[in-house]
């Protein structure tokens, strides 16, 4: 069996661990900017514990690329939370649905003064394709992340509740 493939990211946001815990842990944050650019999140469940689930639903948007046809219009992604260690450590499954692949996400939150590091590491990829994919996916996720929490102008605010 080939060795699998890993995605690593590091982002340095101008908010607390605990927000930016909030933003992957909350659906109604989540919804806010859980999908790549380009795309919406239209829908976000999570059962943040160990052994919970989670599940994030993610169409096109008005100007999006359209999603790779194996999905059709909308992609899910869903998993199972293997480690829950509030604010610094989130571990949980990966799966596309329709994909067949699983793969095992972690994210480690690290004050830095009055900012955080993040750090995303996507491993157990089975080939090249897929790791391309997803470090494309979570770059662009990333970015909507830290508009999310700083808005467009770089002024740092709270996420907010849709209505």
């Amino acid at each position: 069996m080939p060795e699998s493939l890993t995605v690593q990211l590091r982002r340095l946001l101008d908010a607390s661990p605990e927000r930016i815990w909030e933003a992957w842990t909350q659906p109604d944050l989540m919804v806010q900017w859980f999908s790549p650019m380009g795309m919406i999140t239209s829908g976000a469940e999570a059962d943040v514990q160990v052994g919970g689930r989670y599940r994030i639903q993610m169409a096109r948007g008005p100007q999006g690329p359209p999603p790779p046809p194996q999905f059709g219009d909308v992609l899910v992604a869903e998993g199972v939370y293997r480690q829950v260690d509030h604010p610094r450590l989130l571990t949980f499954t990966w799966s596309w649905a329709g994909w067949g692949e699983t793969s095992l996400v972690r994210i480690e939150l690290s004050r830095r003064g009055r900012q955080t590091e993040l750090l995303l590491t996507h491993s157990r990829l089975v080939d090249e394709e897929s790791r391309a994919f997803h470090e494309k996916g979570w770059r662009s996720t990333l970015d909507k992340l830290r508009l999310s929490i700083t808005g467009a102008a770089g002024e740092t605010r709270k996420p907010t509740l849709r209505t």
